[in-house]
């Protein structure tokens, strides 16, 4: 019985109303729990020291300056990283940024015509 009286953290996360992310939006369940979980393993010294460690190999800062996450996200700063440890491991990769598309609020009509079938009127054969 001592069990079941226990709160666990995924009973506080859906009685609070979900979790916000760092970018705003609200997780509920397991998305929420799992956020959770990784929130709780992070390490901002750890972060910093990466990071500081990739900009001195590569001898430019990283776009997100406090966000390594945000930094290595898209891929290019991992591949310039690899190449610079190991030359011509990836030979070609796609060096334009992604730009993001909004997403346009549409009205999708769809409706069916009123076509009546015509039936086709047998004659009889006499």
């Amino acid at each position: 019985m001592a069990d079941s009286k226990r709160m666990r953290k995924s009973d506080i996360v859906n009685h609070t109303g979900g979790v916000t992310t760092d970018d705003g939006r609200t997780l509920f369940g397991m998305d929420a729990e799992i956020y959770q979980k990784m929130k709780d393993k992070e390490d901002p010294y750890r972060e910093h020291k990466v990071g500081e460690w990739i900009e001195d190999l590569l001898q430019e800062p990283l776009e997100y300056p406090n966000d390594l996450w945000m930094s290595l996200k898209d891929g290019t700063v991992l591949i310039r990283l690899v190449n610079k440890i190991q030359p011509g491991v990836v030979s070609k990769w796609n060096r334009k940024k992604k730009k993001k598309k909004k997403k346009k609020k549409t009205r999708v009509l769809s409706y069916k015509k009123n076509k009546k079938k015509k039936k086709k009127k047998r004659r009889k054969h006499c």
